[in-house]
């Protein structure tokens, strides 16, 4: 008869054999004994002994499982790694029995906690269920094919494939998933077509999250998928916005500033509109009753030409329902361009809104002067200027400060806003206060017919 090698032979595991062995260690240990008081895990462990299984959902594991259970599900809750299970102090395995036990003995429900919390506390920069799940998913691997095992492992299977990016053609504890419901970023970039980048930041956009977080995203559910496709479906270039309605680009642009559509960002500063809003828009161009002969109307581009009002201005009016009654729907253009205003629809619209700081343009018709006058108080101080850059061309303009206006009309008075008001023509009150001795303010040699209130005896 051959013996088998001392690597294999039994003597390892006879206890009395291997008391014998450190008989003197034993005795030692027994002369200064610490006593400890019994954990809830020890206690349910005795109680296993002597009682047999209770009629819980850790009936079925034997008592080795059972521990193998607590201290691996513990290790990895408390973030240890399987190779430091190797060299545990008592009283560190004990808390690991401990901590694995309160959420085993709950059954289910408490299990399931168990793996979130796993999955929560993930230190990688991807989540993987393998290093989520440490030590206690080496066990779970070598021993999965248990039959008492089995109503675990088919909790931690739905747990892995309802959390982690898993592929449907490989296996995990012995089970396939069904179907796919988390994807990486990369295979979900290969499934819808986007960029990696723009996928993150798409998603990110869609769910209110700022760009630096919406980066560091590495899954995506396969219901957002379904969602950011929708909703980049849903949107249309400015160039597209554009051709629906007529218009410009730069025109579409002054629509969203103004709040008619909704401003779209979503990698850049490149804008996007909604097709939804595109459409209704149209729609109640459409709807516009139809222009009849003898009404004195005048398409689109030339009231507004001719009043000196921008489209996007008239635009916003009329989908604020400010000019009912006023614009009809025409025979010939595009959109917008096939709209006819009545000529008195706007007498009262030429005066800028002056809630903001004003372009000079805007100052010009605020204030009833040229631009090159605007220019001349600019440049002698009577007004403050700002230079603000354009956040979609990264190009610089200028404008003229809302406080330095305000300033200026507490002082100052120009000819056309005394002219619109005492319904004099511009020419024959100039002459009549040059009659008169009043000069204007001084630029600088320059000519601009601007007045203090006290000389001209102004009372607005």
């Amino acid at each position: 008869m051959t013996l088998p090698s001392a690597i294999h032979a039994h003597t390892n595991y006879d206890f009395v054999s291997r008391v014998l062995k450190h008989l003197d260690l034993v005795q030692s240990v027994s002369r200064d004994l610490q006593s400890f008081a019994p954990t809830p895990f020890e206690i349910y462990l005795r109680s296993r002994l002597w009682k047999g299984p209770k009629d819980d959902w850790l009936k079925e594991f034997d008592l080795t499982q059972l521990h193998r259970v607590c201290l691996n599900l513990g290790a990895a809750l408390d973030g240890s790694q399987a190779h430091y299970l190797k060299s545990l102090e008592i009283q560190q395995e004990r808390k690991f029995c401990q901590l694995g036990f309160e959420y085993l003995k709950g059954g289910a429900p408490r299990y399931r906690i168990a793996l979130q919390k796993l999955h929560m506390q993930s230190k990688t920069e991807r989540p993987y269920y393998s290093s989520d799940m440490g030590p206690f998913y080496q066990w779970l691997r070598e021993c999965y094919d248990a039959p008492s095992l089995k109503p675990m492992v088919d909790l931690t299977c739905a747990h892995i494939f309802e959390t982690y990016p898993t592929s449907i053609e490989k296996e995990v504890f012995g089970q396939l998933p069904s179907k796919q419901n988390w994807f990486t970023m990369r295979d979900a970039s290969k499934l819808t077509g986007f960029g990696v980048v723009f996928l993150k930041k798409l998603l990110g956009h869609m769910n209110g999250v700022g760009e630096s977080d919406a980066l560091k995203r590495t899954d995506v559910h396969v219901d957002e998928l379904d969602s950011a496709k929708s909703y980049w479906s849903s949107l249309m270039t400015l160039k597209e916005a554009s051709q629906s309605f007529g218009l410009p680009v730069r025109q579409i642009k002054a629509l969203q500033d103004r709040g008619v559509l909704d401003t779209i960002k979503v990698t850049s500063s490149l804008r996007y509109a909604k097709q939804e809003q595109v459409a209704t828009l149209l729609r109640k161009v459409t709807s516009l009753p139809v222009a009849r002969e003898g009404q004195a109307l005048v398409p689109l581009k030339a009231f507004c030409r001719d009043k000196g009002v921008g489209i996007p201005r008239l635009i916003e009016l009329w989908a604020n329902v400010e000019l009912e009654g006023a614009l009809f729907r025409g025979e010939v253009g595009t959109g917008f361009q096939a709209m006819e205003v009545a000529w008195d629809a706007m007498c009262a619209i030429d005066r800028v809104q002056f809630n903001r700081d004003l372009q000079l343009s805007e100052v010009a018709r605020y204030l009833q002067i040229s631009v090159i006058s605007v220019r001349q108080l600019r440049n002698h101080g009577y007004l403050s200027q700002l230079k603000k850059r354009n956040v979609d061309t990264n190009r610089i303009k200028s404008y003229i400060s809302k406080e330095s206006i305000l300033a200026f009309e507490e002082t100052y008075v120009t000819l056309g806003q005394m002219s619109a008001k005492q319904k004099i023509a511009p020419i024959h009150l100039a002459r009549k206060l040059d009659d008169n001795d009043i000069p204007p303010i001084s630029c600088g040699g320059e000519y601009v017919r601007v007045y203090e209130k006290s000389a001209v005896g102004w009372e607005a």
